[in-house]
C-alpha cells in the first residue's frame, strides 16, 4: 500500500478501527493520541503521525438552476396571436470551456408555444404560458425534455427552472417572440430576470457522481465477469463524506540487508495519496465512523502545516487549500461534532 493513488468507498462502518501504539483496538473508537492508528481493512493502515495533506469534505446537496422571468408583450401583439417563448440554457462544463460529449458550445434550446391568445397584458400571456407546459411535456419522451415552466412569484411573471437530474444545467436566456399568421419574422424580445430562485450546481459526494468516477472506472467494475462487492458499491441515492489525504512512507533500499540484519534502510519519503468515501446515511452520527476520523484529523493538524482545523465561515482560496474540516455548508469548522452537523 505504498504506491500510486488508491480510492474506496464504503458504506458501512465495520472496515474502520483505530488501535493504539501498543496494537490494541481503540474502545469507542475514538484516536487520541498521533500514534493511534487507522485501520480500514483490505484498503490499508494509516499511522495518524504520517498523514499529511488530510481533508475531509462533507457532500453538498445539489441545486438546479431557477429563475422567475418578468412577462412582456412582444411588439405589435394583439388578440388572436400567440406567443413563443425560447429557453435557451448550457451545460456548466460547456459554459467553464470543457469539453462535452457535443463539444464545445454543448446549447439547448426549448420552445413552447402557446394557444392564441384572448388577452395581451402580462398577465393574460403569463397564464397562457403555463397553461402551455403541459403540451410542451407530452411532445416528449418520459426524460427528454430537462426544463419546466411554472408560476412565477406574481402574476406577471413565469418561472424556469431546470428539471432534477439536470443540475448541470444553466439557463443563460429566454427569448418571446409574436406568432401571428401572415406575418413571417417578428423580433424576439428578451425577458429580465426578476428572481433567481437558486443557482444551478451538481453537488458534492452525491452517489449518481461517485459511481461514473469511481466504481464506473475500473476494470473490475465494468468486467460482465467482475465480482460483486456490495460494500464497495456507490449508492447512487446516497451521499457521500469524502476524506483525502497523503500517507508519509519510506522506500527500503536494500531488503536482503533489512531481511538478514533486522535493518531498516531508509530511503527517500514517498507520499502517496488515498481517497475515502464514507456514505452519510451508515456514518455520520455522533459516535460514529465519521466523527472518529474527524477526532483523528484534528489530531494531524497540530503536526501537518497543510492540515489546519481554524474554521472559516467564508473560505478563502488559501484556506481552502489547508482546512481539513470543510461542511456541508461549505464552511470550515474547528472541531469534529460541528462537523457532523
Amino acid at each position: 500500500m505504498t504506491t500510486s493513488e488508491k480510492i474506496r468507498v464504503l458504506n458501512t462502518p465495520e472496515p474502520i478501527k483505530f488501535y493504539d501504539a501498543a496494537g490494541a483496538v481503540i474502545v469507542g473508537g475514538v484516536p487520541t493520541a498521533l500514534t493511534d492508528v487507522m485501520v480500514v481493512e483490505g484498503y490499508g493502515r494509516f499511522p495518524l503521525g504520517n498523514m499529511k495533506k488530510v481533508k475531509m469534505h462533507r457532500a453538498v446537496v445539489a441545486s438546479v438552476d431557477s429563475k422567475d422571468y418578468i412577462v412582456a408583450a412582444p411588439a405589435g401583439l394583439v388578440a388572436g396571436d400567440a406567443v413563443r417563448i425560447e429557453v435557451r440554457a448550457n451545460s456548466n462544463r460547456a459554459t467553464a470551456g470543457v469539453v462535452t460529449a457535443a463539444g464545445f458550445g454543448d446549447t439547448r434550446n426549448f420552445s413552447i408555444t402557446t394557444a392564441p391568445l384572448t388577452a395581451v397584458t402580462p398577465t393574460a400571456i403569463a397564464a397562457a404560458l403555463v397553461l402551455a407546459y403541459p403540451a410542451f411535456v407530452s411532445a416528449f419522451l418520459p426524460g427528454e425534455h430537462n426544463i419546466s415552466l411554472t408560476a412565477g412569484g406574481t402574476i406577471t411573471r413565469i418561472k424556469i427552472a431546470a428539471l432534477a437530474g439536470f443540475e448541470d444545467l444553466i439557463i443563460e436566456r429566454v427569448l418571446i417572440t409574436r406568432i401571428s399568421q401572415g406575418v413571417p419574422f417578428q423580433q424576439p424580445l428578451p425577458l429580465l430576470v426578476s428572481t433567481i430562485n437558486s443557482v444551478g450546481f451538481e453537488g458534492r459526494g452525491q452517489g449518481k457522481f461517485l459511481e461514473e468516477s469511481i466504481r464506473m472506472s475500473t476494470n473490475a467494475n465494468t468486467s460482465i465477469t467482475g465480482i460483486d462487492n456490495a460494500e464497495g458499491i456507490v449508492d447512487r441515492r446516497g451521499m457521500y463524506t469524502n476524506i483525502s489525504f497523503s500517507l508519509v512512507s519510506y522506500r527500503r533500499e536494500d531488503l536482503s540487508l533489512y531481511a538478514d540484519h533486522g535493518q531498516t534502510i531508509l530511503g527517500t519519503p514517498v507520499l502517496t495519496s488515498f481517497s475515502l468515501f464514507l456514505n452519510e446515511v451508515s456514518m455520520l452520527a455522533a459516535g460514529q465512523a465519521i466523527e472518529n476520523i474527524a477526532k483523528g484529523v484534528v489530531l494531524v493538524s497540530g503536526s501537518d502545516a497543510h492540515t489546519t482545523v481554524n474554521g472559516s465561515t467564508a473560505l478563502t482560496v488559501v484556506e481552502e487549500r489547508t482546512e481539513a474540516l470543510v461542511t456541508t455548508q461549505i464552511k470550515a469548522v474547528a472541531t469534529a461534532a460541528a462537523f457532523i452537523l
